[in-house]
């Protein structure tokens, strides 16, 4: 199968799409805005390439007008025949791209007999069928889990740049030491005190420890490796510890080091964990924020 794509801002909707339909072939179709469109398709090829969600070389850009409807039309029959697309084996995803390009493209489609969908916040499919002269529809909702195991460190690459993520962090995971405790041994150290100078349990006994970070040690550490335990208890494959930023293009965030990363559910989740109070979540996708607890109790709660 081969899918064409708008490319735009948020990484999301391309992500979740390959890793839901696995196609052989992927063309992003991009405008020339760095920031917006062509910067994330560049991006995104070499995060497929890399993570194996596509066929290594397998992803191609094609750059598309952003604002003449015509040109955008054209365009598209122009990739198909320099592709020599059978259009039946192609699937189209317009849910990227600024809305003339999503309105163009999708009007081509339709004339042409193509299938499309359109990817919606919480993570619904609607597919959209051309079928003798009349255009069928039906929705269905993607298992989100299915990007459970691509790596945090990498995806925030592909969303904000290398340039931007100066150091992934630490890659941490359950050695077997760790997978054996009960919820509750580990909810009873996480509620006791955690620093290692007041004679706390020390976390990274139960962690397999990737990529360690040179900087010096604070007071703080054995409580992010607790609730990275936690976390990990919880189902996360594998989360990041200390990652460090470069202050984001257009942005008042000062932030230079998150203390854990994750990805869990199609969003990137970010611990921030202060001594003292609960570790808070906060989930970075597609603009929106909210906040969640992460339970040694095997769930990852939302509110």
């Amino acid at each position: 199968m081969i899918l064409l794509s708008l490319a735009s801002k948020q990484i999301w909707p391309q992500v979740l799409a390959v890793a839901h339909l696995k196609p052989d072939r992927l063309l992003l179709l991009h405008s020339e805005d760095a920031t917006e469109s062509k910067g994330p398709a560049q991006r995104l090829q070499r995060f497929f390439d890399d993570s194996g969600l596509v066929p290594k070389g397998g992803t191609q850009l094609e750059p598309v007008s952003h604002d003449d409807f015509s040109a955008i039309e054209s365009r598209f029959d122009e990739i198909v025949a320099a592709h020599q697309l059978n259009l039946g084996e192609c699937v189209v995803n317009f849910t990227g791209g600024n809305k003339l390009m999503a309105t163009a493209v999708f009007r081509r489609v339709a004339r042409r007999g193509v299938m499309a969908f359109y990817l919606e916040r919480g993570n619904q499919i609607t597919w959209f069928e051309p079928r003798d002269g009349d255009m069928l529809t039906h929705a269905e909702p993607l298992p989100a889990g299915i990007t459970n195991n691509l790596d945090a460190a990498a995806l925030l690459s592909c969303q904000f740049g290398e340039e931007v993520v100066q150091f992934q962090g630490e890659r941490l995971t359950l050695n077997e030491k760790g997978s054996k405790p009960a919820p509750q041994d580990l909810a009873a150290k996480l509620q006791g005190e955690t620093r290692l100078d007041c004679g706390a349990f020390d976390f990274r006994k139960w962690l397999h420890i990737e990529n360690p970070s040179a900087r010096q040690p604070n007071e703080g550490d054995n409580l992010e490796y607790g609730t990275a335990c936690a976390l990990l208890k919880a189902g996360v494959p594998a989360v990041r510890r200390g990652v460090e930023l470069a202050t984001l293009p257009n942005s008042r965030n000062s932030e230079g080091e998150l203390d854990l990363v994750f990805n869990w559910n199609g969003r990137l989740w970010v611990v921030d964990c202060k001594t003292g109070s609960a570790a808070r979540l906060r989930s970075r996708h597609s603009g929106r924020r909210c906040w969640a607890q992460a339970e040694p109790t095997g769930r990852i709660k939302r509110y």
